[in-house]
């Protein structure tokens, strides 16, 4: 049997590994990256990289830059048609594109990331983004 990574939660490594996230898909990650990718493509470089420095860094500490980047973000897919813009994505990935243009789960998924970078922040806590694996057969 082998664990396969299927889905991901941000947690606050200060208070007990508490959740600041729901448990969410893989597919749900990768949407949202692709997203923020393409709303935010003619943006400065170090505005796109400060919405997704913290996934690959354990205990990070979230910067006011991170968070501030991350409020734009939600109102620019407030105002933003999803369909339209993700009309030429690319189609690699069906549950992903599907997901891109779900307006209701890309602002909770923006809502929960900014609110753990907030947590992060304003409490000076160290946050992690956990893998949950399932374990399928080999």
């Amino acid at each position: 049997m082998k664990a396969v990574p299927n889905s991901f939660t941000i947690r606050c490594q200060d208070e007990n590994r508490i959740a600041l996230s729901s448990d969410m898909e893989i597919e749900a990650w990768k949407a949202i990256q692709e997203l923020a990718e393409l709303l935010k493509h003619d943006l400065y470089p170090s505005v796109t990289k400060a919405l997704f420095s913290w996934k690959g860094e354990p205990e990070h500490l979230a910067s006011a830059k991170e968070t501030y980047a991350w409020r734009d973000l939600i109102e620019t897919i407030k105002l933003n048609d999803l369909d339209a813009l993700t009309a030429g994505a690319e189609e690699d990935n069906v549950a992903v594109s599907r997901l891109m243009k779900s307006k209701p789960i890309m602002l909770r998924m923006a809502g929960e990331i900014t609110n753990a970078l907030i947590h992060s922040y304003d409490n000076r806590h160290r946050i992690t983004l956990d893998q949950n694996d399932s374990v399928r057969p080999s």
